[in-house]
């Protein structure tokens, strides 16, 4: 199945502006991986990603904690990147437990402290918030979904 990029593209946004966060969160991807014109847009990314992070998407969490860990798309910030793991360590333990644990060895005893604050005060600000899981996608999303968003974004922070 031929896969037309900038239509689903439309499509995507369309349903993120009405709120739909998986495609918030696909957008976030497609953008970060370049799929729309070959080019890698960091900030979209990270616009689309803060935008499902905040609404509770778990992979977008996770993915938010990475871009944030790296400084693509916005200021290299260990401490919001611990925020972002932690959140996400529910659905996706093993891969945030390994992130974060990367971004730790680069803080001070203080910075992971603040990182804490911040999950607690995040879970306080977003009770209204149910952080879900990992959706059951139905049909429609899933052939698009699983060839475009079949993987994480990758990597590990880097050295400090």
């Amino acid at each position: 199945m031929a896969v037309n990029l900038k239509t689903a593209m439309r499509w995507f946004e369309k349903a993120s502006e009405a709120g739909e966060v998986r495609a918030m969160s696909m957008l976030c991807f497609m953008h970060y991986k370049g799929h729309v014109e070959g080019t890698r847009d960091f900030l979209t990314a990270v616009k689309w990603c803060r935008k499902a992070a905040d609404a509770g998407d778990p992979k977008a969490q996770f993915n938010l904690g990475v871009m944030v860990a790296h400084g693509q798309g916005v200021e290299q910030d260990f401490i919001a990147s611990y925020q972002w793991l932690t959140l996400s360590m529910n659905a996706l333990p093993d891969e945030a437990l390994a992130a974060r644990n990367a971004v730790v060895t680069k803080m001070t005893h203080d910075e992971v402290q603040q990182g804490q604050d911040a999950v607690q005060e995040w879970r306080r600000t977003h009770r209204a918030v149910k952080t879900f899981e990992l959706p059951d996608l139905s049909a429609s999303w899933g052939a698009l979904m699983g060839s475009l968003y079949g993987e994480e974004l990758e990597g590990r922070p880097p050295n400090r």
